[in-house]
């Protein structure tokens, strides 16, 4: 958990540093259940300069997380990732768009909080 928290914190002002680790991560997406690893799996994700066929992969983990983690703090910062790398790759703005309206629908008070504001941000 410390180890992934100091990582996003400096990936966030750095994320070329993320560059030579992406694989790893990537391959190792499914693997992380400890909630606080995957708080700041889903920040770091969306850091990385990724391929459309990643950004595709990435999508879907966490478009499941933002659906279905027990976590509340795991569920937003999935969502939030998946807005920000929507703004990256805007073929991805419709789909999540709506990924964000189904989740508000049903959601906790921080989700639909946060979810309102991502949802301008994708306006």
């Amino acid at each position: 958990m410390r180890s992934s928290d100091v990582i996003e914190k400096v990936s966030q002002k750095h994320p070329h540093l993320l560059k030579k680790h992406k694989n790893t991560i990537l391959k190792n997406i499914n693997q992380f259940e400890q909630q606080e690893v995957k708080w700041h799996i889903a920040q770091i994700l969306s850091y990385m300069q990724l391929t459309k066929t990643e950004v595709d992969h990435v999508y879907d983990v966490l478009s499941k997380w933002s659906k279905k983690d027990k976590s509340q703090i795991v569920r937003v910062n999935s969502m939030q990732a998946i807005a920000d790398i929507a703004l990256v790759h805007s073929y991805l703005k419709p789909k999540t768009y709506i990924l964000i309206i189904n989740l508000i629908k049903n959601g906790s008070p921080s989700i639909r909080s946060r979810g309102k504001k991502l949802l301008e941000k994708l306006m």
